[in-house]
């Protein structure tokens, strides 16, 4: 089974119990989903067969960015400060946590 195939697997059984039964991911294996305010993102990559999921923690404030920039780069040393996950930032500085 594709990695593609197990996120909508996934995705259905989420789908029927929150009634959404036609839940899936794209032709692409990806989807986002909303909570509230809170956007999370999937991806299946079939060649890698991996999973990645992410999400906008918001946008870097100019007046704080290189002391955050070095507490983000701080948490992803041996994944001390992010549970396994990775920090980073995006063009226009908006950051992501991916997991």
């Amino acid at each position: 089974m594709s990695t593609i195939d197990q996120l909508n697997r996934l995705l259905a059984s989420l789908g029927s119990q929150i009634g959404l039964p036609e839940l899936s991911s794209d032709a692409d294996g990806f989807c986002s989903l909303a909570f509230d305010s809170i956007r999370l993102h999937l991806q299946a990559d079939a060649e890698a067969g991996t999973l990645l999921i992410f999400t906008e923690l918001g946008t870097l404030p100019e007046s704080d960015k290189l002391v955050l920039l070095e507490e983000m780069l701080e948490a992803n040393v041996f994944f001390s400060g992010t549970g396994g996950a990775a920090l980073g930032t995006l063009p226009g500085g908006k950051a992501f946590l991916s997991q």
